[in-house]
């Protein structure tokens, strides 16, 4: 009995059009603007945003007039060659960092524009110019590294890459 052992045209068809379907995606993904870097940097910086604004949604507490106790902010701070950014609050002796990953400090030559912000949050999670002013705020932030890439936070509050 001869008995020969490999693939089927079929099977090796079938493969190839998954590899080539793939290939498509990572493709698109991997060429579109920015490194990996800037993207990566970005990534972190949206997660830091919508943590200050989901710490300034939960947080309810009051004093006895109805305002609010504590104010939330994302904030982007360049000092010299120090550069962080995080979540920050305010208990009422000055902003802190708050969260065990915060701040991030910069090192990998990437910056942004501009280089100190702040973006503070309501307690619907609007963005907005200041704790102790309701004008809402759009706020664009841009990664410069070897391509610029940008992330938007809306009046209503909605945090996107752009």
């Amino acid at each position: 009995m001869n008995h020969q052992s490999g693939f089927t045209l079929i099977e090796l068809v079938a493969v190839t059009v998954v590899i080539s379907i793939l290939a498509a995606f990572a493709s698109s993904y991997y060429s579109g603007s920015g490194t990996i870097a800037e993207r990566s940097f970005r990534a972190e910086m949206i997660t830091a945003a919508k943590y200050a604004q989901q710490q300034s949604m939960m947080d309810t507490a009051e004093d006895n007039t109805g305002a609010r106790l504590r104010c939330y902010r994302f904030a982007i701070v360049t000092a010299g060659s120090l550069r962080q950014f995080g979540p920050q609050r305010n208990s009422g002796s000055g902003y802190q960092y708050f969260g065990e990953d915060y701040p991030v400090t910069v090192t990998n030559g990437l910056t942004t524009s501009p280089n100190t912000q702040y973006i503070y949050f309501d307690s619907l999670g609007n963005s907005v110019t200041s704790c102790t002013n309701s004008n809402l705020l759009t706020a664009t932030v841009s990664v410069v590294g070897d391509t610029t890439i940008q992330f938007k936070v809306e009046t209503n509050g909605y945090v996107h890459a752009i």
